[in-house]
């Protein structure tokens, strides 16, 4: 009678095999693992700070990335009264000043952010600055009411496509 041996390299090239699919399926479940972790972890997040001037004297609303990764801007709109400011760049800002206060004289600086514009982590961008001029300054209240008449609307995305919305207004600055 004849004994039959094992065929060691059969066994061989299938646990081969076998650990090669092994390491394939954990080296794809990896990646999956990474790509969810970067869309988490990039996230951008916009907010905002304001800043009132000495003595009513004026005040400056910034835009600020705090989150982690750049915010791809797809619309910036300019509200007030909930009446959308129209008008190219800058023209929408103006506006609305021109609105909140057509009883002051100020000096004005404004900046915007464009749809395509990509605003970098920790990036800091002034919005509005103005500076009430001559003898006449709105009072306290007058600038609060003014503000909360007034809001901006920003929607963007991160380098993943993941879109986002914020509302900057008074009572979320």
């Amino acid at each position: 009678m004849e004994v039959q041996c094992f065929n060691w390299t059969i066994i061989s090239n299938v646990s081969i095999a076998v650990i090669a699919l092994c390491a394939l399926i954990i080296s794809i479940w990896q990646g999956m693992q990474m790509r969810a972790h970067n869309h988490k972890s990039y996230r951008p997040h916009l907010t905002s700070q304001l800043s009132i001037k000495e003595g009513n004297s004026g005040f400056v609303v910034e835009l600020i990335n705090n989150g982690i990764g750049p915010a791809i801007i797809d619309s910036f709109q300019v509200f007030v009264d909930k009446h959308l400011q129209t008008g190219e760049d800058l023209q929408p800002l103006e506006n609305a000043i021109k609105l909140l206060f057509p009883n002051y004289e100020y000096e004005l600086y404004c900046g915007c952010v464009n749809k395509g514009y990509a605003m970098a982590q920790k990036e800091i961008r002034e919005l509005v600055n103005i500076k009430f001029v001559g003898d006449k300054l709105p009072t306290a209240i007058e600038m609060d009411h003014a503000m909360k008449r007034a809001n901006i609307n920003i929607k963007y995305q991160c380098f993943y496509g993941i879109a986002y919305e914020t509302t900057l207004s008074k009572e979320k600055i």
